[in-house]
């Protein structure tokens, strides 16, 4: 009974644990580009991971192994879903490329746009003719393949073709930075500083308070159980 009683209060903290994650499973029949990867066709989990300010940090979770991504991507106003998957994606004119524009998560007010790195961003650009954020980490002086802690400060670029062609190709190309509006913009100046000793903070603490409270509900069991055998 008193394991019974425990085993309850572990799992209503996991519960809480999980509670403040937005998350959605699709499926994909063909291989789709994501920011960094391409992923095989398969069972994938999609979540928010973290959140600052104007971006976010997503985790891309194969359910078929034990493969997962991050990825960067930013509130965009202008993304509606378009499926039923709360995927949306790039408008190549092959047909057959599947390129991860964007996610409207369950739970989301506004549609998420994908980061891309620099040079696959420019491919993009040219092949689907449609603008597009992305990093370019020798501009930061971060490593190549950014952590979800880089994904913080990143700055971020906005590509746009210079023509679009008859066939919806992108022809030339136009680089300017990102900008948000003055409501979500960050400090950069204040991020600068801190990068490298502490992270910025998030815009909840539900995981650490359920990790206090998990923790807090183990050792009160340990207590109980050392009780009932004195």
């Amino acid at each position: 009974m008193r394991w019974n009683f425990c085993a309850a209060l572990i799992f209503g903290a996991s519960l809480l644990h999980g509670a403040g994650r937005d998350t959605q499973n699709i499926v994909i029949t063909e291989a789709m580009q994501i920011p960094q990867v391409t992923l095989p066709p398969g069972s994938y989990s999609l979540s928010i991971e973290d959140r600052v300010r104007d971006r976010a940090v997503v985790r891309i979770s194969s359910l078929n192994s034990t493969q997962d991504f991050v990825a960067l991507a930013v509130k965009s106003r202008n993304l509606v879903s378009d499926n039923s998957k709360g995927i949306i994606l790039f408008n190549a004119a092959d047909a057959k490329l599947q390129i991860l524009r964007g996610w409207v998560c369950p739970n989301c007010t506004e549609g998420l746009e994908f980061v891309y790195p620099k040079q696959d961003a420019a491919k993009i650009t040219a092949e689907t003719g449609q603008t597009m954020l992305a990093t370019d980490p020798a501009f930061d002086n971060l490593p190549d393949t950014l952590s979800a802690e880089d994904m913080k400060v990143a700055t971020l670029w906005r590509l746009s073709p210079k023509r679009v062609l008859p066939d919806h190709r992108g022809s030339g190309l136009t680089v300017a930075r990102y900008e948000t509006s003055p409501a979500m913009r960050p400090n950069m100046k204040l991020v600068a500083n801190v990068r490298h000793e502490r992270l910025p903070k998030t815009a909840s603490n539900t995981f650490s308070l359920a990790a206090w409270g998990a923790g807090l509900l183990l050792a009160g069991c340990a207590l109980r159980l050392r009780r009932s055998h004195a």
